[in-house]
């Protein structure tokens, strides 16, 4: 459950908004910080890579 997130890590994992909680990423990047566009892209094209090899 979110609430027994530890509140440092819960500043970086969510957005509380009016209506409540909502993820920022899936996955985070270096220093905790959401992943940008270039960053998946990179991910993605690394992944690419591995598999067809």
């Amino acid at each position: 459950m979110i609430k027994d997130v530890k509140p440092g890590l819960r500043r970086i994992a969510v957005l509380e908004t009016g209506g409540g909680l909502d993820p920022l990423a899936l996955f985070i990047g270096q220093g905790g910080r959401m992943l940008t566009g270039s960053g998946w892209d990179r991910i993605r094209w690394r992944a690419w890579d591995r598999m067809k090899q």
